[in-house]
């Protein structure tokens, strides 16, 4: 109710819109996260009609000036491997909690999606045929125009990690046939509220120590980095890892890849330089 209350007091100033980013640094918040925020100020201005304070001079050389003091690398959450997703959906059964956090993690990885992304879907946004489920995000992070985009996630031969049969027996459990896909669970009864974004990292981490995963930083990011990740070690093209992840750029989606390092720069230039290679 805080945050509305804020929000129906837009046009926030310039001056206050610096004043909130001090304090974000002074609590020590990332970058990236002071990025995030100002983005969200500037697109619920935008949503009013009410200019983009985000974009003044003073709040981008502001930003600059605590990139430069705090540092602007992200520490990113751990890409999320097919051996360690098994392992945590394998312990994930005997509530209905556990059965919504499995669609929630097979599902995530098999659509590359965000937090917000999962979030936000609702019952009548899936579609079940013979080639598997259909997901209508209607709008995202990066499609702010809200043309939507269709996922299709076939059935896989790994039923432990099929998506589609996940989110079948979730939709078991749900009262409705419209509205919140993933809902608020207060014990064993399934509510009507639609699960906060945050919910899926609280799942995601849940089911790691229940797996016993310990010494690697996983959040719902890392579906969606574990996509991208699995995806390029497995032969995909980078092109149809952007299609069907919906990066809006090549450069955005690279930071999400993690590429390992094989040998170092030196064993680099020394296999290019090696008589072995057939230069073109």
């Amino acid at each position: 109710m805080v945050h509305e209350a804020r929000a129906r007091r837009a046009p926030a100033s310039v001056e206050t819109v610096a004043l909130y980013i001090h304090h974000l640094a002074g609590r020590g918040r990332g970058y990236a996260t002071i990025r995030l925020a100002l983005w969200a100020i500037g697109d619920a201005h935008a949503a009013r009609d009410a200019g983009r304070p985000d974009r003044a001079d003073r709040i981008q050389l502001l930003l600059r000036g605590i990139g430069r003091s705090i540092g602007t690398r992200s520490k990113g959450a751990s890409p999320l491997g097919l051996e360690d997703l098994t392992r945590m959906v394998g312990v994930l059964h005997g509530s209905v909690r556990a059965v919504r956090d499995c669609a929630l993690l097979t599902l995530g990885f098999a659509g590359a999606y965000r937090s917000s992304d999962l979030a936000a879907l609702n019952v009548e946004h899936l579609g079940f045929g013979r080639d598997g489920l259909t997901v209508l995000l209607p709008r995202s992070k990066e499609d702010q125009l809200g043309r939507g985009r269709t996922t299709l996630i076939p059935a896989s031969v790994h039923s432990e990690l099929c998506a589609v049969r996940a989110v079948q027996q979730w939709l078991e459990c749900v009262p409705c046939e419209t509205g919140p896909l993933f809902r608020v669970i207060q014990g064993s009864r399934v509510l009507d509220d639609r699960i906060h974004p945050r919910a899926v990292t609280r799942a995601i981490q849940r089911a790691a120590r229940r797996a016993e995963i310990v010494g690697t930083h996983y959040s719902s990011h890392s579906l969606r980095r574990g996509f991208a990740t699995v995806g390029h070690a497995n032969g995909l093209s980078l092109r149809e890892i952007q299609v069907h992840g919906g990066w809006e750029y090549m450069s955005s989606l690279a930071r999400y890849i993690d590429v390992p390092v094989r040998g170092s720069r030196r064993d680099v230039v020394a296999r290019l330089l090696s008589p072995e290679v057939v230069h073109p």
